[in-house]
């Protein structure tokens, strides 16, 4: 029984790495970014946690129902890689989804996990109101998936303040401080190039351009190597900022 069990969790892990690796490298930070840039969900964000999950797992005293929930997730984590939202949520008779594990394992970190990909999941299936209550209601996390949390939270402010081409300015500077308290977390993060990009963005959104500024020359200072660094010049040329 101790060596299926090892060859489970070498298998989650595997094809965890496999999604985090085609979606920050796909989805991320490639065209997606770029065609649906004011929109853009953090796809890293939000699949890292699949990565990081065994770390912070709850574990149940009994070796099956481990194995269950280390299922469950294996087959959630194959559906959100092939952008079957609806079906990681809500699973399919291969397998529990992850709204069913957050009602089973209520009160666990197993749930805050599954709550925090299912928001994910609510976030690329616009449904933003869904995703905010979840990741509201998920705590229990360490600096560094809080920070991923956080980032999360200012996506679903952010499209909430910005649906049917209005800009609900409130909604907006929620959305940035979620994304500055991301930030906070840890100040040399190579993702807060993307969550300052977001808050440049909004800023814009909200006609301050010069809050605009400053949040894209921190990324010039703090993240020169920056995947996104030619159009972050682009936005500061926009502006008026000579490079």
């Amino acid at each position: 029984m101790a060596d299926n069990k090892k060859v489970t969790t070498e298998t989650v892990k595997e094809n965890a790495t496999e999604v985090l690796q085609q979606n920050e490298y796909v989805q991320g930070f490639v065209g997606f970014f770029n065609k649906y840039k004011p929109y853009f969900l953090g796809a890293v964000a939000g699949v890292l946690i699949f990565v990081l999950y065994k770390q912070f797992f709850n574990k149940p005293k009994d070796a099956t129902k481990e194995l269950k929930s280390e299922a469950a997730y294996f087959s959630a984590a194959q559906y959100m890689k092939q952008d079957s939202f609806d079906v990681a949520l809500n699973g399919n008779q291969n397998g529990a989804g992850l709204l069913s594990i957050i009602k089973t394992t209520k009160g666990t970190s197993t749930a805050d996990q599954a709550m925090l990909n299912a928001a994910f999941c609510y976030l690329k299936t616009n449904r933003p109101k869904e995703a905010l209550k979840l990741l509201e209601d998920a705590g229990g996390f360490g600096k560094n998936i809080n920070a991923r949390r956080l980032s999360l939270i200012g996506d679903a402010k952010s499209e909430l303040a910005t649906q049917n081409g209005k800009t609900d300015i409130k909604g907006c500077q929620d959305a940035i401080d979620a994304y500055e308290k991301a930030v906070s977390q840890f100040p040399k993060d190579d993702y807060n190039a993307v969550y300052l990009e977001k808050v440049g963005i909004l800023y814009e959104k909200m006609g301050k351009p010069a809050d605009a500024i400053k949040a894209y020359q921190k990324i010039k200072a703090n993240y020169p190597e920056y995947m996104q660094i030619n159009e972050v010049d682009k936005s500061l040329g926009r502006l008026g900022v000579e490079n």
